[in-house]
């Protein structure tokens, strides 16, 4: 979301969110120069990862480990309203006490030489891979640390390929190309406010309705106010 009151507009990208606070605790962990929850202006913090990267990660990574691939429904079905893959897929394999130590990106790769396997790790593992170098809560690293097996540490690639074969070389470059799929994020965006704003979770039947919704915001540059506007004057809000 950009910042500028009635103006702000829906978006991912450069100015969204540069504004934030931070509690003592928060602000000497990640590095910032501020007073407890004073707004300040992140800049170019990008690779400290509390831009991009904490509360993807904090909100959908089970706490055992900081595995990004599991954040892969959060963009795709969240952000951009497509459909990942079925939950109920095998774990990965437990590598032997004795072998090189390796990266989860490497793991994935092994997983996907089983052709039943890759149809759907090409769609889902260049979303989390992207953010490879934020841990846990988001700080950044160059290296993954593994506890088990040999050798040192191995170096972190977040590079990658989407699907549709646009390609980058981090997180940053993943969010580039994520502004092409702008009118994607913001018919999610109207289904999770149509959500918040109905009090129930959103329908098959609501679809034409939203679908007004979000086209009324389009045509005045997705302005945040004109999404809220259209959302409270429409027939599914009013006659909730």
């Amino acid at each position: 979301m950009a910042q500028g009151g009635e103006e702000a507009v829906l978006g991912i990208g450069a100015g969204a969110g540069d504004l934030a606070i931070a509690s003592e605790c928060v602000a000497r962990l990640f590095g910032f120069a501020t007073f407890p929850f004073e707004p300040f202006s992140l800049g170019d913090v990008d690779e400290r990862g509390e831009k991009d990267a904490g509360l993807v990660i904090v909100s959908t990574v089970p706490p055992r480990h900081e595995l990004k691939v599991s954040c892969r429904p959060c963009p795709f079905e969240r952000q951009l309203h497509r459909r990942t893959c079925p939950a109920n897929v095998p774990a990965l394999t437990t590598p032997e006490a004795n072998a090189p130590k390796t990266t989860v990106r490497q793991k994935l790769e092994s997983h996907r030489s089983d052709p039943n396997c890759a149809a759907c790790h090409r769609r889902i593992d260049p979303l989390g891979i992207a953010f490879d170098n934020y841990d846990a809560i988001g700080r950044w690293r160059t290296v993954e640390t593994v506890t088990a097996g040999t050798g040192d540490n191995p170096t972190l690639d977040p590079s990658g390929e989407l699907y549709d074969g646009r390609s980058f070389k981090d997180a940053a470059g993943l969010k580039k190309i994520l502004l092409d799929d702008t009118d994607r994020f913001a018919v999610a965006f109207t289904e999770k406010l149509a959500t918040y704003a109905l009090r129930r979770g959103t329908t098959f039947s609501d679809r034409t309705e939203l679908k007004h919704v979000t086209d009324q915001a389009k045509a005045d540059d997705y302005k945040l106010a004109s999404l809220i506007e259209a959302l409270v004057t429409s027939d599914i809000f009013q006659k909730r």
